[in-house]
C-alpha cells in the first residue's frame, strides 16, 4: 500500500519537536513551521480565489478593449490554468492525519519505546479543527494527492463551468414569460438543464472510482519491517482493513446521493460527508480497540516479566474527544445549510436525514457490522480461543467507548451555556444552523414519545447494554460521564433523571466506609456526584454545593434547599436551631 504525500513531511515534522534526539534540535523551528502551515492548508480555496481573480481579470481587460461588447463574448471554456499554484501544496491534509490514526504501534513486548502518542493526537486535533473551521468540500480534500493542477483545479474548473452554463440558461429561461416565441427555446434549455445535472452525477461517479480505493490504498497501516526486527506484535485489528470493509459493505448509501442529487456541490458535500463521518468513525473505533490492547498486553507483560515496568502515556481520551467532535460538527454540517433569510430556521435537506443523535448512531452502527464482518473472516483463520476472547473484550469495549466518546462530544461541540460563547470554541458554522441544532437537541419527550436530545442519547446506551452479549452491561463510568456532559448543556427531564440517577448513580452515591476502593470505583463515584451536582445546579442555580450534598444524601430535608439559606441567613419561619451534637452527627453523615 501507499503512503499519502505529505505522510512522510508530517512524521519527520512531529519527531523534530517531540523526539529527545540531540539532531533535531536545530530544525525545530521548520518542523513548527510546517505544521502550522500544514494544519491551516486549503488548496480548495486557494484554487477558487486564483479563478475568481483570474476571470476578473479577462471581463476587465474585455470590458476596456470594447466598451459596447455584451456577456455573449465571453467563454466559459477560457483556459484559465494559467494563474501559479505551487505544486509544493499538493498532498491531502485530511489524508495524512487519516493514515496516522490508523496507524497501529507495535507493544514489542510490553514496552512502550515504539509508542507515539503525539502523532495521533495532533493528527486528531487537526481534523477537528478543519472539520469546525472550514466546508466539508475542503476538509475532505484528498484530490489534492493529484496535485493541485490534476486533482484539485480540474473539480473545482468542472463544478464552475456548469454553474456558470446552469446561469446562462436561467437567465434565457427567464424571458419565456415576456415573449411567447421563444417558447421552444425554454424546452430546450429544460432539457440543457437536465444534461447538465446528469453531467454533475457523472463527475460524482468518477470522482468515487478515482478517490474512495485512493482513500484505502494510501492509509497503508501495518507494522513496519523496524518493529518487526525488534520482536514486535501487531495489532488484531487493521485500521486500513476494516475501514475498507466498511466501504466496500456501505457503497450503495454513496451511489443514492450521487442519483438523488441534481445539484452539482451539493452531491459532492454530501458524498465527501458521508465518507468523512465513516472514515471518522473508524478512526475512532480503532483508537478505542487499540487503547484496549495495549492495556492488555502491558498489563500482560508487568505481572509477567516486568513488574517494575513505567507506566504509559494515556493518549485515547484525548484522541477520542477531538475526533468526536470532529464527527459531530461533519454531521451538522450534513443536516444543516444556511438560507438566504439569515432570521429563519433552517430545516434539514430531505425527511430521510436523521436527527443528529441518530447521524451519529448510525455511522458507528455501519462500522460495528463492518468490524464483526471483518473479525468473522479473520477468525476463520486460526482456532486460538485466546486470540478470540481477546477479540470479544477488545471489540465490545471499542463499541463503548465509541458511542459514549461521539454521544458526549455533541452537547460539547454544538451547544454552549449562556455567558460562555467565546469566539474560539464556536465553530465556523452559520449561526442559524447552530440555532437550529441546539433546538434539536433540547428537544424533549415523554414516556411514550422519544425526543431528539438527552432522553434519545439514554436510549441508546440503554440498547447497547440489552444487546451486549453474556449479559456484560456497559460501563457505567462511561455512561454517567456521557450524561454529565449532557447536563451541563441542556435541563434533564424527569423520567430520564429516574433512569439514569435512579439505577446507576445511586450504587456509587452512598456513604462507603471501605478504605480500599478501585481506581475505576473512585472515577465513576466522581462522576456520579458531579452528575448529580449538575442537574441540581441547572434545576436552582441559587443551590450551593452543601444544599446539593444535603438534599441528595437525605439528611437536611427542609433546611435551606428550597430558598438557599445555607450561608447563615436568618429564616424564623422554618428554621429549628440545631444543638452541637445534631451538627456532629449532621457533618459525620455528610462524611466530613
Amino acid at each position: 500500500m501507499e503512503t499519502p504525500l505529505l505522510h512522510p513531511k508530517l512524521k519527520t515534522a512531529l519527531s523534530c519537536l517531540f523526539d529527545n534526539n540531540s539532531q533535531n534540535q536545530q530544525h525545530r523551528h521548520e518542523a513548527h513551521e510546517f505544521l502550522l502551515s500544514f494544519k491551516s492548508c486549503n488548496v480548495r480555496r486557494l484554487v477558487v480565489s486564483r479563478l475568481q481573480s483570474q476571470r476578473d481579470k479577462l471581463n476587465k481587460q474585455q470590458d476596456l478593449d470594447d466598451h459596447d461588447s455584451s456577456d455573449e463574448g465571453i467563454n466559459v471554456g477560457e483556459p484559465v490554468l494559467d494563474f501559479f499554484v505551487s505544486e509544493d501544496l499538493a498532498g491531502s491534509v485530511y489524508l495524512s492525519c487519516l493514515a496516522l490514526l490508523l496507524e497501529h504501534d507495535s507493544f514489542n513486548n510490553g514496552t512502550h519505546d515504539n509508542h507515539r502518542p503525539h502523532e495521533k493526537i495532533f493528527a486528531a486535533q487537526t481534523l477537528n479543527h478543519r472539520c469546525r473551521s472550514i466546508k466539508i468540500n475542503e476538509s475532505f480534500d484528498i484530490e489534492a494527492e493529484d496535485g493541485v493542477e490534476c486533482g484539485v483545479a480540474r473539480l473545482v474548473l468542472a463544478w464552475d463551468e456548469i454553474r456558470r452554463e446552469k446561469l446562462r440558461i436561467e437567465g434565457n429561461g427567464a424571458a419565456i414569460h415576456v415573449d411567447r416565441d421563444i417558447i421552444v427555446s425554454g424546452a430546450n434549455d429544460a432539457n440543457a438543464i437536465v444534461a447538465l445535472g446528469e453531467r454533475s452525477k457523472s463527475i460524482l461517479k468518477a470522482w468515487m472510482e478515482r478517490y474512495i480505493p485512493m482513500l484505502v490504498n494510501r492509509c497503508g497501516s501495518s507494522l513496519s519491517n523496524s518493529d518487526v526486527h525488534r520482536g514486535g506484535t501487531t495489532s488484531l485489528c487493521n485500521g486500513t482493513e476494516l475501514l475498507a470493509v466498511v466501504l466496500e459493505k456501505h457503497t450503495s448509501i454513496l451511489q443514492e446521493f450521487v442519483t438523488s442529487h441534481n445539484q452539482e456541490e451539493k452531491g459532492e458535500e454530501r458524498v465527501k460527508g458521508t465518507l468523512e463521518m465513516l472514515s471518522i468513525a473508524v478512526a475512532i473505533y480503532t483508537a478505542a480497540f487499540y487503547e484496549f490492547e495495549e492495556n492488555y498486553f502491558h498489563d500482560f507483560h508487568q505481572q509477567s516479566q516486568n513488574p517494575q515496568q513505567k507506566t504509559r502515556t494515556p493518549w485515547a481520551n484525548a484522541v477520542l474527544s477531538e475526533l468526536g467532535s470532529a464527527l459531530s460538527i461533519t454531521a451538522l454540517r450534513i443536516r444543516y445549510h444556511p438560507t438566504s433569510n439569515a432570521y429563519a430556521t433552517p430545516s434539514p435537506p430531505s425527511p430521510s436525514c436523521p436527527p443528529l443523535v441518530d447521524m451519529l448512531v448510525q455511522a458507528l452502527d455501519l462500522v460495528k457490522v463492518g468490524a464483526q464482518s471483518y473479525f468473522e473472516q479473520k477468525l476463520k483463520q486460526t482456532n486460538n480461543r485466546h486470540m478470540q476472547s481477546i477479540i470479544e473484550s477488545a471489540h465490545l469495549n471499542a463499541l463503548q467507548k465509541s458511542f459514549a466518546a461521539c454521544l458526549k462530544a455533541l452537547p460539547e461541540t454544538v451547544l454552549l451555556p449562556p455567558g460562555l460563547e467565546e469566539g474560539h470554541r464556536i465553530p465556523s458554522v452559520d449561526r442559524a444552523c447552530l440555532r437550529a441544532a441546539s433546538i434539536e437537541l433540547r428537544n424533549v419527550g415523554d414516556l411514550s414519545n422519544v425526543g431528539t436530545g438527552i432522553d434519545r442519547v439514554c436510549e441508546v446506551l440503554s440498547g447497547l447494554s440489552s444487546n451486549a452479549d453474556n449479559s456484560i452491561q456497559v460501563d457505567d463510568l462511561i455512561s454517567i460521564e456521557c450524561f454529565e456532559s449532557w447536563a451541563r448543556f441542556v435541563t434533564v427531564p424527569i423520567h430520564v433523571v429516574e433512569m439514569t440517577v435512579g439505577r446507576m448513580a445511586m450504587n456509587y452515591l452512598h456513604i462507603s466506609r471501605h478504605h480500599e476502593m478501585s481506581i475505576h470505583y473512585q472515577k465513576a463515584r466522581k462522576s456520579a456526584f458531579q452528575y448529580v451536582t449538575t442537574i441540581f445546579e441547572g434545576a436552582s442555580p441559587s443551590l450551593t454545593s452543601g444544599d446539593i450534598l444535603a438534599a441528595l444524601l437525605g439528611v437536611a430535608a427542609g433546611r435551606g434547599v428550597s430558598g438557599g439559606n445555607s450561608k447563615g441567613k436568618k429564616n424564623p419561619s422554618n428554621k429549628k436551631k440545631i444543638g452541637n451534637r445534631s451538627k456532629k452527627r449532621h457533618e459525620a453523615r455528610l462524611g466530613r
